[in-house]
């Protein structure tokens, strides 16, 4: 049995061709007989055994007078881990060409080194636009610098960042990511970093759609609140503007009675001012409010 990676080394001896076989006819049916062995070899398993895949390389050598092939030798070695690899890469390629989210690959340096094609669809670039450039032509001014520190601060410290992002395509219309950040190391050392991103716009566009419905149905409630909330401070008004009016018909509203229902008044005109204010507030954009 072969270990993995190891070699088996073999030699066969070939007879001598029958001179009255012509020659070319040996040759080929020669070089036909190692192609066969060569293919079987090549895909030998060791079933009762590990199962592992066989590679054969092998070489014959010719007669310097004659040319009539002499010898065939060559080695058998266990491919099992180099074909496992290969498999695993294969579809690693795989997820990477056919993945819906965009894919960005940098060196160490931050400099673009691949992208996938969803990338290209979502971003507009181009593969050979984008090569050896970094990955900031992306960046738009919604984000703070404080934003682009604290996330290159968890990327150094901890290896990875996630997170919401507001970036501009190549249209110049901006776009709303979830990205995450990863870094690679070989033997503790920064490689290259990767990142992944989905266009959450539309997922986004619902979420304010829905905001906006459930504020409008708060709307609904609220007025019938200060409706409700109004209704006694209205009553009370109406009383002291008609008693002030029976006071002056009969001339008998002096100053100290103007003065003690003005302030009344003044109560529940205030009263009724906040329900307005809390009406505002509820309305105002957040940006505001700060």
């Amino acid at each position: 049995m072969v270990k993995p990676g190891g070699r088996l080394s073999f030699k066969y001896k070939v007879s001598r061709f029958n001179a009255a076989v012509s020659r070319p006819l040996l040759l080929k049916s020669f070089e036909l007989s190692i192609s066969l062995t060569l293919q079987l070899l090549s895909r030998v398993k060791e079933t009762r055994q590990s199962g592992r895949i066989r590679s054969c390389r092998c070489v014959f050598v010719c007669n310097k007078k004659t040319n009539n092939p002499e010898r065939l030798f060559g080695t058998i070695q266990d491919i099992t881990i180099r074909k496992e690899y290969e498999k695993s890469m294969q579809q690693a390629l795989s997820v990477f060409e056919k993945s819906h989210d965009s894919i960005i690959i940098t060196d160490k340096d931050n400099k673009i080194i691949n992208v996938n094609p969803a990338f290209t669809l979502t971003t507009g670039y181009s593969k050979q636009e984008v090569l050896g450039k970094n990955p900031n032509i992306l960046q738009s001014k919604k984000n703070s610098k404080e934003f682009y520190q604290d996330m290159w601060n968890n990327i150094i410290n901890n290896g990875y960042w996630a997170g919401e992002i507001t970036n501009k395509i190549k249209n110049g219309n901006l776009i709303q990511e979830l990205l995450s950040i990863s870094t690679i190391k070989i033997d503790d050392r920064t490689e290259n970093f990767i990142a992944i991103f989905s266009d959450i716009s539309i997922q986004k566009h619902q979420e304010k759609m829905l905001l906006q419905q459930s504020r409008t149905a708060a709307v609904g409630e609220m007025i019938g609140n200060i409706a409700h909330q109004w209704r006694q401070p209205l009553s009370e008004l109406s009383s002291i503007l008609m008693y002030i009016k029976f006071k002056h018909s009969i001339n008998a509203l002096d100053d100290e009675t103007m003065i003690k229902k003005s302030k009344e008044a003044d109560t529940v005109l205030e009263y009724m001012s906040h329900t307005i204010d809390d009406f505002r507030n509820f309305f105002m954009p957040k940006k505001e409010k700060e």
